[in-house]
Parts: C-alpha cells; sequence; structure tokens
C-alpha cells in the first residue's frame, strides 16, 4: 500500500532569524497566515487526478509526520488528520537519513509491501495538480519496480550552488497496466532516468548545469518501496 512521511524536523538556519531553533521555518505563518507545513499537509489532503487514479492521495492511517519532539502539540495543532501516535519524534533533528529509516521502519511494520512517499515540509509546490500528477507517476514508477527510488525535480530558474543537480538520461514511458520501460524519446509521463547526480556543486559547474538544459535541482522528495 501508498504511505506518506512529511519531513518537519529541519532548524531552518538559512531564514534566521526569522526562523530559529524553537520556531522553525516550516512553523511559521508565512504565506496567507499559513505555514509551509500546513500547506504541505493540505497538498496531501487534497491531492487529485481522478482519470489518472491518486485522488484523496494517502489514506490518514498511513500518514506520518517526523519531527523533533518538542514541537509535537504545536505540530498535532496545525494537522487535524495526524493521529498521536503517526507522529514520529525525535530528541533533536537528525537530518534527513535518520528520518527516511524512521518512517520506513514504522511503514513496513504493518505493511510489509509499504511504498513510502517522503515529503519535504518547507516547500511551496504549484499548482496542485502538477504535484498529483507527478506523485501519482513516481508510486507507478516504484510499484512497477520495486527496486527503483524516484526523486522529484525542480526546473532551475538559476546556478544554485547550495542544492543538489539531477543530470536526466533516458525518458521512461509508463503504459496504463503501470510496465515501464526506458527509451531515447522524450516521455509525455515526464520520468527519465536519473544519469548523475552532483550535491552543492561549485559556481562554474552550476552554470554548465543551467545552461544544460538536461538538470534539474534536488527536491529533497522521494518515492521508494519500504524495503529498499
Amino acid at each position: 500500500m501508498r504511505h506518506a512521511v512529511i519531513m518537519a524536523g529541519g532548524s531552518g538556519t538559512r531564514l534566521w532569524p526569522l526562523s530559529r531553533q524553537s520556531e522553525p521555518k516550516q512553523l511559521l505563518p508565512l504565506i496567507d497566515g499559513r505555514s509551509l507545513l500546513e500547506l504541505a499537509g493540505d497538498r496531501l489532503e487534497g491531492a487529485r487526478l481522478e482519470g489518472g487514479q491518486l485522488v484523496g492521495a494517502i489514506s490518514p492511517e498511513r500518514r506520518f509526520v517526523c519531527a523533533v519532539e518538542i514541537h509535537r502539540a504545536r505540530i498535532l495543532a496545525s494537522l487535524p488528520w495526524l493521529k498521536d501516535d503517526h507522529f514520529l519524534g525525535e530528541p533533536e533533528g537528525r537530518d534527513t537519513l535518520n528520518a527516511v529509516g524512521f518512517a520506513a521502519a514504522i511503514s513496513s511494520l504493518d505493511d510489509a509491501d509499504a511504498t513510502l512517499a517522503v515529503l519535504t515540509a518547507d516547500h511551496r509546490i504549484e499548482p496542485q495538480s502538477e504535484f498529483a500528477r507527478a506523485l501519482e507517476l513516481a508510486f507507478r514508477l516504484v510499484e512497477s519496480q520495486p527496486t527503483r527510488f524516484a526523486t522529484f525535480g525542480i526546473t532551475p530558474s538559476f546556478a544554485a550552488t547550495g542544492y543538489g543537480w539531477v543530470e536526466r538520461g533516458e525518458a521512461i514511458q509508463i503504459s496504463p497496466t503501470g510496465a515501464s520501460a526506458p527509451t531515447r524519446d522524450a516521455g509525455a509521463a515526464g520520468a527519465f532516468v536519473a544519469k548523475s547526480f552532483v550535491e552543492k556543486p561549485d559556481r562554474a559547474r552550476a552554470e554548465q548545469f543551467l545552461a544544460s538544459g538536461r538538470h534539474s535541482w534536488n527536491s529533497g522528495m522521494f518515492v521508494f518501496h519500504a524495503e529498499t
């Protein structure tokens, strides 16, 4: 079955002094009086699509939030659908790997065939329909081949040195049945084999990546089989 975890344990140091350890950026009411975490919850709650499936996204029974324990009450109050035992509390922020491993272990306890979407709490993603389309596509990619690890790319707007960059390789065509295979044609589905990944390149390399038209920023969001 499909599961999802929102990672909300960051301290948001790059937004200091507005964002602090006691009040990280994902909990601040930055957009129309709502926090980035609330917007992330709204995306998951409202993800649609219908003709191409997905619709109500993931059931609340299979949604989790991983964050620092001191923010438990605040987060539970801001996400009405979140159950107390689905808040995965960390004594302190342990970065992405710990949150992902924690969520994968919990998801697979009751579902040996769990496919997990790891989502961020500090993105603004529009339109909602594109988020739903990409999420459904990523799930189908992994469900058709459970050893896959799907990541979401962001079209770059400048030569960022603070992000990871993913180079797109061959396109992957997805059939209505969920079967998939690499192809040299530009797939309408928008899925590609990841040819290379570079974390936080220097300015010169970032400029090359931007000019190539083949690279995307790594969003830090993934879909994979929990056993992977």
